[in-house]
């Protein structure tokens, strides 16, 4: 029984507290905050007023991908990355490491790491050059930085025109790479390329020279040869346009190939000359 009662005084105390609760509640001063009103009467007679939005104004330029890769630089670098690792699909499909050659680390181009750490320098170059492409520019569009550009051209680039012969010599910073292009009316290019230790600054003693002579017999047909030293190695390429992105190559390569170390370790590369005979389809996405 008094358990009973215990229980009740329980519950009245209970009640109590949550009167007090409620009537507190109620008695406390809500300031109004700022952007509330105290009454939405005089709101309902206001008319509506729709939303009126502000169509952008159309871009006419090209997209920023084609503003950051344009055709000029995409064209050098297709140009770099065919001369560093192979000037048609199947020579590039030849000379990378695969199954085969994955565990003795011996192939055309070296072991898969060399070829590798290769690629990561080409992609450095790349960086490299965009900086070096987009800085000029802007200084070439502004006031203030025309004057260097002009100097920057003046030094890197010489051209040099006689009779149907144009003569340019180009250098570039980014690649430590220089040019000398012979326009003329009879090859669609005929350059020699001195490539230069890419991770200096300045020009220097040739790490290797690329000879490159090309004619386009028809629109679909074209004939390329390319001769480098120091290895002395020389390379035919045949191209024929046969849609829009497909195209069939022949290529014909007499080149030195590193077999690596020998097994005494007497030697730090073995080389050997083959001739190599490649035909192969390349798709263009």
């Amino acid at each position: 029984m008094s358990l009973g009662k215990f229980g009740a005084m329980q519950m009245i105390v209970i009640v109590a507290a949550l009167l007090s609760c409620s009537v507190s509640a109620f008695a406390r001063n809500y300031r109004i905050h700022s952007g509330y009103v105290d009454s939405t009467i005089a709101e309902r007679g206001d008319p509506s007023t729709d939303l009126q939005i502000i169509e952008p104004l159309p871009f006419d330029g090209p997209p920023l991908k084609n503003r950051i890769f344009n055709d000029k630089l995409s064209k050098e670098f297709e140009e770099k990355y065919n001369d560093k690792f192979g000037r048609t699909d199947a020579e590039r499909v030849f000379a990378s490491p695969n199954r085969t050659s994955y565990y003795n680390d011996v192939w055309f181009r070296g072991s898969p790491e060399e070829y590798n750490e290769e690629r990561h320098k080409f992609a450095d170059y790349m960086i490299k050059r965009l900086v070096e492409y987009h800085v000029d520019d802007f200084t070439k569009n502004n006031p203030n930085g025309r004057a260097i550009y002009e100097f920057k051209e003046a030094v890197s680039n010489v051209n040099v025109k006689v009779s149907s012969f144009q003569f340019d010599l180009r250098y570039e910073i980014a690649g430590n790479t220089a040019d000398f292009i012979v326009k003329n009316p009879y090859l669609s290019i005929a350059k020699v390329r001195l490539q230069m230790n890419p991770g200096a600054f300045v020009p220097g003693t040739p790490d290797e020279t690329i000879v490159t002579l090309g004619t386009e017999v028809t629109r679909t047909i074209s004939f390329e040869t390319y001769f480098s030293s120091p290895l002395n190695n020389v390379s035919f390429v045949g191209r024929k346009q046969l849609g829009r992105a497909v195209q069939g190559t022949v290529s014909i390569l007499d080149a030195q190939r590193d077999l690596g170390p020998d097994r005494l370790r007497t030697v730090q590369h073995r080389w050997i000359r083959e001739n190599i005979y490649l035909a192969g389809l390349g798709y263009t996405f």
